[in-house]
This record gives structure tokens, sequence and C-alpha cells, in this order.
């Protein structure tokens, strides 16, 4: 007997527990003529939706920790703290590091423009030479004219 009562099968004559739910609901067809009276009582807005979405903002503001406030009618969201950075992750970052090779900033950007010539696309302000010619006069051929320097 007890599983079907829990099943709610079975009613006990004077329980709320075992009652059926829609008895402590307004009737449907009493609810239009109840709806104004209600609303007015719980001073909640007429549309459940606008409550709906008042009840999800008020439920994620209330929560611990929350990174979100109001000031001035406008949202303002705080700063998160990053986590700190775990060991294991700084000791791979220094085994990476020890394997690169040391290389010079200068040979760098002169083997790079060698595959993608970015240098012919700047300009010295004093003249029309390109960078290329400005800079890098060791790498280019003889017959090539070099800028007069002053000295």
């Amino acid at each position: 007997m007890a599983p079907a009562q829990c099943a709610g099968n079975i009613g006990v004559e004077h329980s709320r527990r075992y009652a059926n739910p829609d008895s402590s609901l307004i009737a449907l067809g009493d609810w239009p003529g109840k709806h104004s009276e209600v609303v007015r009582q719980t001073e909640t807005p007429k549309d459940g939706r606008a409550r709906h979405e008042e009840r999800e903002i008020e439920r994620l503001w209330s929560r611990q920790n929350c990174h979100v406030r109001v000031e001035d009618n406008s949202l303002v969201l705080s700063p998160l703290e990053a986590n700190p950075r775990p060991a294991s992750a700084d000791a791979l970052a220094a085994r990476i590091t020890e394997r690169l090779p040391r290389v010079q900033l200068s040979d760098l950007l002169i083997e790079v423009d060698g595959g993608t010539r970015f240098a012919d696309h700047f300009v010295h302000a004093a003249g029309a030479d390109t960078l290329r010619r400005l800079c890098y006069p060791i790498s280019m051929p003889v017959s090539w004219p070099m800028p007069a320097t002053s000295a």
C-alpha cells in the first residue's frame, strides 16, 4: 500500500502531503477573474515573462562572488583575478627557452625579409631609398649604388 500512496495513486483524507497538487491552485476557469487581484496583492508585473526576467536577474546578482553590479543605472563588470601559473608550466617554459637558439634581432629581421621582402615597403623619411638599400648594404651586390653618408 505504501508504494501506491507514494506514487500518488491513493490519497489520505485531510492530508495535504498526498493531495493532488492541482487542489492548491486557482481553478483555470476562475483565474481570469482573480488574476488582477493576485497581481495587486503580490505586486508583480501582469506579464509573467517580465517577472521571470526580473527573477533571473535577481538570481544572478545574488550569487556569491558575483562580479556584476549596478552603478548609476549601468552594469559594471569587475575584473577577474588570474589564477596563478602552475609550477609545471614555469618548468616547461624554462625547458623550451633553453632549446631555442639565441639570435640577434637584426639577423632575424634580415632572414624574415629575405622571404617576405617587407623592407621594400618602407621608405626613409629623407628620401626615396628603401629600407633594404639603407640598412642592408653588406648583403647587396657591389654594383648597386650606395647612399651617400655625411661625415
